[in-house]
């Protein structure tokens, strides 16, 4: 059956550990298990819904200037060394990301993480 509508979901959840060196915490393992289940259902889900031209893919933001994170905090200088770019993104950064992947550019993109940290998992 042709479906003659659009739907895109997307999902956005923070930045996964590239290894386990990066943020030796105690509760590691469920931060990284946690990430690897949202990528895990975005790909299930756009294998499941394509076909109904629903695309779902998933935004994985690194260090952003918010009031919880802000570019001028106590652990700035460490997070902006981890980006390839040595800066904080900012929310607008985000919502290009997100208004891109909702839009009729990425009409053909489903089942994606895009990363958008400034260099963060290079």
């Amino acid at each position: 059956m042709a479906y003659s509508f659009e739907f895109k979901a997307v999902s956005v959840t923070a930045l996964k550990p590239q290894n386990s060196g990066m943020w030796p915490r105690p509760w590691q393992w469920t931060w990284r298990k946690r990430h690897r289940a949202v990528a895990a259902y975005t790909r299930g889900w756009a294998r499941d819904l394509g076909p109904r031209n629903i695309t779902v893919n998933v935004v994985q933001p690194g260090a952003i200037n918010t009031d919880m994170n802000p570019q001028d905090g106590p652990f700035a200088e460490t997070l902006k060394n981890l980006a390839a770019l040595g800066r904080y993104g900012q929310p607008e950064d985000i919502a290009a990301a997100v208004a891109f992947l909702v839009g009729p550019d990425a009409g053909y993109i489903t089942g994606a993480t895009l990363n958008v940290d400034g260099g963060q998992s290079a």
